[in-house]
């Protein structure tokens, strides 16, 4: 399922439709992230799933 009623309530071609925006010259959407926002992100979540695994608090 695609649009309004699918791929994340439509979200997922929101992120396409605001990126495809973006490479045309129009300012960055909310959900433009920069690296770094997107390295910690990504850090957390394999923190997080280190910790789910070993069952224990894991440091980021």
């Amino acid at each position: 399922m695609i649009g309004a009623s699918g791929g994340h309530g439509g979200g997922d071609e929101h992120l396409v439709l605001d990126f495809v925006d973006y490479i045309r010259g129009g300012e960055p959407s909310v959900s433009c992230a920069t690296l770094d926002d997107s390295m910690t992100s990504h850090l957390t979540v394999f923190r997080a799933e280190q910790a789910r695994k070993s069952g224990t608090v894991v440091k980021i």
